[in-house]
């Protein structure tokens, strides 16, 4: 196959992805420099192998999935690859519960 100059090669129909609207939750630590400024290495990842396996679990149980894990941040999507049709809104109730877990957790 040659291609000429500004023309791009096209997937093939069956391997072409579907259009759908996705949310996006992206999520970070309030006060995480500070508190990493404060604390030894060990004891900040400790902290956030806690707050982010306490975040995975209300993400999967909202029907969301991660997409990565970056330094202090969260991202997961709603939508994709399973689409339940109230997606936005289960984002909203996951960042509701994410909230008041880490309220509960600043405590301990």
């Amino acid at each position: 196959m040659s291609l000429e100059l500004n023309e791009t090669p096209q997937a093939p129909k069956e391997n072409r992805g579907e259009k759908r609207l996705v949310t996006i939750l992206f999520a970070d630590v309030s006060g995480f420099t500070a508190m990493s400024e404060n604390l030894d290495s060990e004891e900040v990842a400790d902290v956030m192998n806690m707050v982010f396996d306490r975040l995975t679990h209300i993400i999967v149980d909202n029907g969301g999935n991660i997409d990565k894990y970056i330094g202090d941040c969260i991202m997961a999507t709603f939508g994709a690859p399973t689409s339940y049709g109230d997606d936005a809104e289960r984002a909203v109730r996951a960042s509701l519960a994410m909230q008041e877990a880490l309220t509960g957790l600043a405590g301990e």
